[in-house]
């Protein structure tokens, strides 16, 4: 079944411009056709199908079979690397071998500049391919060696835990999308890991500057020069705290892994949670901890192993853990409020949603049994972790963001506590629900938010432009329930903040996003449409609904009321509806083919 598409020629497009050799299907003795990228010979690879990769040397010749331009550029080596096709491999280094006999200027095998066949192999989990490349060709990559930036063996095998996002299975059989997938993925990882330590790598080994600044510059001692004093980009036991085993994390710090070793974490793993970057809009959160990233990714068998094992049986030691500090002030229980998302690096594939948040409470309940003064510690932004949690796990669901909160509030946390720029939690709600990854907000969780507020005003008190909880929630469509709640609950829907604007204003101009759902995510991994379409008239609906319920609620001399740029609802409105007709316009004579197939998306 495996080469079924290959008992065809292809079409003259496809067809490889230098042979026509075919090799005998081993099913039915039948034809198989090679194809322009040679997928013929990559799906051999693929199924370490060692007989079938002789008759196609055969065919083909050995230097056709070992050039390197297949599978991303990693040549067949590559290819039988990440696959963990161990038998293919050692045919294809034996032929190499061969051919650099009989003719002594033949170059190293085929692999990108700077890989190491046996990170490849790391990369990817391939323990029993790993082994075979450090007791047969350790120049290929010993246990030490490590590729320009710093990548060694056991770096890349800890990646395995921390970047699920890869889409070549470990398993042939188990599509990346499986949650098989990833429980495969994991044991594969730490059996490698242990195996490399085993074998006598150091825990102490870190990645000290990133592949893109390793881009920039060619002059690797110039790189080791410039970032000599400053903190690694990533540690073994940082890239393991992800989602490695309590007694994994347990084995490293026994190896003499250093729970208190900051770091630099790579930004780009923040977006769509809590997090807005490190300082100054830096790629890299600075002076991150292990603890730091075990609680991001909700490990908390990990963060009670660094607990347990890191302190040392002194309540000193753990408090101060708990309370270390990233770049922007944030703390552990910070990082765990933002998380990684619903599905971040697909981690909803891997667990239930009833999961998920059993994990989320659970990292929580860790560290605030350290030190339960942190549940209202603020970073230099004034957030509280609860600020965190609206923002950062909104895609998870109302009901998980209600039982999340209410663990927070049962454990002393002050719903009225305001940011910096004198946000709410009420505020963060409204905010972080209006894109393409909120949820409708239910009455329970407003009204815990609202019963919340300590101060005695929170629904009345504006933020630093004067916006209330209402004008928040005012411009996000999706959110007519939560403004009927708050009307019934005492907002004042004739507030106006800094600019003039009331509820009514923020209203008109409100933008129904194309919203992306758990199942669509789902359905489609992540790749393609999983958004839902919205049209122009779902935009109109919604709106008029929207105001409909501000006018019940008092807004009905409001319609006229101009702004301090004299503008009113009422032309407020008529302005967003021609805009929307004439975007709806354009999207309707686009050629067809083009765009993402999610109705009018833009703002």
């Amino acid at each position: 079944m495996a080469y079924n598409e290959f008992r065809t020629p292809p079409p003259p497009t496809q067809a490889p411009s230098t042979t026509t050799s075919t090799i005998p299907d081993p099913e039915t003795g039948s034809p198989l056709y090679e194809t322009k990228n040679r997928s013929l010979l990559i799906t051999i690879l693929k199924q370490n199908d060692a007989t079938l990769l002789n008759h196609y040397i055969e065919a083909h010749g050995p230097a056709a079979t070992l050039t390197r331009g297949i599978a991303r550029g990693l040549g067949p080596y590559g290819a039988a690397a990440v696959h963990g096709s161990t038998d293919c491999l050692d045919i294809l280094l034996s032929l190499h071998h061969q051919q650099s006999t009989a003719d002594p200027t033949t170059s190293r095998p085929a692999i990108p500049h700077g890989t190491l066949l046996t990170t490849t192999a790391c990369r990817h989990a391939q323990l029993q391919t790993t082994e075979y490349l450090l007791d047969h060709h350790p120049s290929l990559g010993a246990i030490h060696d490590a590729e320009p930036g710093g990548t060694t063996p056991l770096l890349a095998a800890a990646a395995c835990l921390s970047e699920l996002s890869h889409h070549d299975s470990p398993t042939p059989s188990i599509p990346f999308t499986h949650p098989a997938w990833f429980r495969t993925r994991l044991t594969h990882a730490e059996a490698l890991i242990r195996f490399l330590i085993a074998r006598g790598a150091s825990v102490h080994e870190i990645i000290k500057f990133s592949s893109l600044e390793n881009g920039c510059c060619s002059d690797e001692q110039a790189l080791e020069q410039r970032f000599q004093d400053t903190p690694p980009i990533e540690t073994v036991l940082g890239r393991c705290m992800s989602r490695g085993s309590p007694e994994l994390v347990a084995h490293l710090l026994a190896n003499g892994a250093d729970v208190h070793a900051r770091q630099h974490h790579d930004n780009h793993s923040y977006w769509g949670t809590g997090f807005y970057g490190g300082r100054n809009g830096h790629m890299y959160v600075r002076k991150v901890t292990a603890l730091h990233l075990g609680s991001f990714s909700w490990n908390a068998g990990g963060v009670r192993a660094v607990l347990e094992h890191g302190g040392g049986g002194s309540r000193e030691k753990v408090v101060e853990m708990v309370n270390a500090k990233d770049d922007m002030g944030r703390i552990p229980l910070h990082y765990a409020a933002a998380g990684p998302g619903a599905y971040g690096e697909y981690i909803s594939l891997a667990v239930s949603g009833e999961e998920l948040v059993g994990r989320v409470v659970e990292t929580m309940r860790v560290l605030l049994e350290a030190d339960p003064g942190t549940v209202n510690a603020r970073d230099e932004m004034g957030a509280t972790a609860v600020h965190y949690v609206i923002e950062g796990q909104r895609r998870c669901g109302e009901a998980h963001l209600e039982e999340v909160v209410r663990f927070l509030v049962e454990n002393g946390a002050d719903l009225g506590a305001r940011d910096g720029r004198g946000h709410s939690v009420l505020h963060r709600m409204a905010g972080s629900m209006g894109g393409s990854y909120g949820v409708v907000v239910g009455e329970g969780l407003l009204e815990l938010l609202i019963d919340g507020v300590r101060d005695g005003d929170g629904l009345e008190q504006g933020d630093e432009d004067g916006n209330t909880a209402l004008h928040a929630m005012a411009g996000s469509p999706r959110q007519v329930g939560a403004v009927r709640v708050l009307l019934a609950r005492g907002a004042d829907v004739r507030a106006v903040n800094s600019d003039g604007d009331t509820p009514l204003h923020k209203a008109m101009g409100g933008w129904l996003w194309a919203r992306e759902t758990r199942e669509s995510f789902l359905a489609g991994c992540g790749i393609g449409d999983a958004f839902e379409k919205v049209t122009v008239d779902d935009r109109i609906r919604v709106k008029e609904e929207m105001v409909r319920v501000l006018l019940d609620g008092g807004a009905g001399e409001l319609m006229d009321q101009p702004n301090n740029a004299g503008i009113t609802p009422r032309q407020l409105q008529e302005m967003y509806l021609a805009r929307w007709r004439r975007m709806d316009e354009r999207e309707r004579q686009r050629p067809a083919g083009r765009g993402r197939g999610r109705g009018i998306v833009m703002g």
